[in-house]
């Protein structure tokens, strides 16, 4: 046998690998009224003589310094450094070279109480009861290392003495806890604490954890845990995802109590999502639109694990150009993954793709570029729900092209898609996706489908988009009107927005009434709309029906005799 080749010896000048620097995260409840939490962030090395420390501009929150108090710095022997602040969001530190450094810094909450605003449930929300944070609008970090994969611990102090219970995205335990992953995942996390209760589940792909607080919900935790469980395992195994050893599902109430409240939100994070809810929800709100209800806000988020996490779009220009694929397409899952587990029957899907048409079909941007939402998503009610609406389209014109064609189903395309992002380290370009789809609906299809993404307008519908489940039909259907600012009075808890000569208005809603109570199905004309509303010193309940204005709008409905759910699975 031949000897093995000699080990190069390693030359004398040729410098050893340097280990990547550790950040050490501490936070420590502070009593008061109301607490406050002070933050530690401990840098092992830097480079340079100057280290920049930034706060993100995420989720719509523009301006995450404002829960920042009293940012202070120091070398290792606790010395004060220099620091000063630029520019928003921005914290320079001096500092000799290869030093170690350490930033303290108070969080306190932006906002006198969390609403059903996601301005308020975005940042951090630290109140005598409870600690919940987002890493990404709260904890400061070295804008050079984000990208980097380091070494990290998280520190719990003082939680424990207060009898509060604490969780995060990447672990459950109590007092500390360290991993090794990119900063900017990290970041992507959830930090909870106070009076939560944890469920956990074990499932052959690992543990999913809800962590919910308040007692107020018309639901045990027990069901909302097995709602995430079988949400979770189904897509999963959809994109044969072996999981993560743990995932965190956690619950915030927002705003005041109100029986059957219809808000809720969500996020999706890094090994985990964040849902946020009144006090008061019910699992068997929005029955009618599952949608709109917590199986549909966790098929939802569930799905950006893999669309918009592991698979990502470059935005050709600035970001949000790519929304139509990231949220549109996975809007056209959630709908998918609902009928499949029994959640969302043919009926109400029909209803939800007529509601969907009807709503782009009436909408004031329809008509406007894709560059309007990069510009004003976050700013402008109409143009922040274009995207849904137009990639909920485009996949569905898409899948009914491919299915034409007697080839894969979008289903093949969006399992290869994921699974050669996994083993790229950059994002997919908008056109690689549209070659993509010329090669298999061909380059009519593909073109069509690109104009309406860039160009929008109402694309031309074919009769049998979804036949044989389905029929497409001309309808005239009642719109739906609340007949005021819904969002606005909700946030407030005061009337806001009243349009005259409504349904609301005809009831005897008016302006700054003060809301005490409310019930609420988005969409649904049949169901009336119930407020209770204090007028000076006295409480009246409202009733009426959100009916505005019919129109002659494309629908779907289920054809006499109706198919076989089999059939329709085949199609939707």
């Amino acid at each position: 046998m031949a000897p093995l080749p000699a080990i190069p010896a390693l030359a004398a000048d040729e410098p050893e690998v340097a280990t990547p620097p550790s950040i050490e995260y501490s936070l420590r409840l502070l009593p008061g009224d109301p607490p406050a939490v002070e933050v530690g962030v401990t840098l092992s090395r830097t480079t340079g003589q100057t280290t920049e420390w930034s706060l993100d501009d995420w989720g719509g929150i523009s301006d995450p310094e404002r829960s920042v108090r009293e940012v202070r710095a120091f070398d290792r022997a606790g010395q004060p450094l220099s620091l000063s602040s630029p520019k928003a969001r921005t914290w320079l530190v001096r500092h000799a070279s290869d030093a170690g450094i350490r930033l303290t810094y108070r969080l306190v909450s932006a906002h006198a109480e969390t609403t059903g605003d996601s301005d308020t449930y975005y940042r951090p929300v630290v109140t005598s009861q409870r600690l919940h944070l987002i890493g990404s609008t709260a904890l400061l970090y070295p804008l050079a290392l984000d990208d980097e994969a380091l070494p990290i611990t998280v520190k719990w102090l003082g939680f424990a003495d207060a009898g509060w219970s604490v969780v995060h995205s990447m672990s459950a335990h109590p007092h500390s806890f360290s991993v090794s992953t990119v900063l900017s995942k990290f970041r992507h996390t959830v930090f909870y604490a106070g009076d939560i209760r944890l469920v956990p589940r074990d499932t052959p792909r690992g543990r999913i954890q809800l962590a919910v607080s308040d007692s107020r919900w018309a639901f045990r935790d027990d069901e909302l845990a097995d709602l995430a469980v079988q949400v979770i395992d189904f897509e999963r195994a959809f994109f044969d995802d072996p999981g993560t050893p743990y995932f965190l599902v956690t619950l915030l109430p927002v705003g005041r109590y109100a029986a059957e409240s219809s808000r809720l939100g969500g996020t999706g994070l890094s090994q985990s999502f964040a849902m946020f809810a009144s006090p008061g929800h019910s699992l068997r709100a929005n029955a009618d639109a599952p949608t709109r209800g917590f199986a549909g806000l966790l098929a939802h988020e569930m799905f950006h694990q893999w669309n918009g996490g592991t698979l990502r779009l470059e935005a050709t220009g600035e970001p949000g150009r790519e929304y139509w694929f990231s949220e549109g397409f996975t809007d056209f899952y959630t709908a998918r993954v609902l009928v499949r587990l029994g959640h969302l029957t043919v009926e109400g899907y029909a209803r939800a793709i007529s509601d969907l048409l009807a709503t782009y079909e009436a909408s004031p941007v329809r008509d406007e570029p894709n560059a309007t939402i990069a510009q004003r998503f976050w700013s402008d009610p109409d143009v922040h729900k274009l995207p849904y609406l137009r990639g909920f389209l485009v996949a569905l014109l898409l899948e009914h092209e491919l299915r034409r064609r007697g080839g894969d189903r979008l289903d093949h395309l969006m399992r290869e898609l994921v699974e050669r992002a996994a083993q790229r380290d950059r994002r997919l370009t908008e056109d690689e996706l549209f070659a993509t789809f010329t090669d298999l609906a061909g380059e009519r299809t593909s073109q069509r489908l690109r104009a309406l993404v860039e160009q929008g307008g109402m694309p031309e519908l074919p009769r049998d988009l979804l036949a044989p489940c389905l029929t497409l039909e001309s309808v005239e259907r009642p719109q739906f009107e609340a007949g005021f600012d819904v969002d606005a009075s909700f946030d407030a808890y005061v009337v806001q927005g009243v349009v005259a000569g409504s349904a609301a208005h005809r009831a005897g809603l008016r302006d700054g009434q003060h809301l005490e109570g409310f019930d609420l199905h988005w969409g649904d004309v049949e169901r009336p709309v119930r407020l209770t509303v204090r007028d000076g010193q006295r409480q009246r309940k409202l009733e009426f029906l959100p009916i505005g204005a019919a129109r002659v709008v494309p629908g779907f409905v289920v054809p006499d005799p109706p198919p076989s759910l089999e059939t329709c699975l085949a199609v939707l």
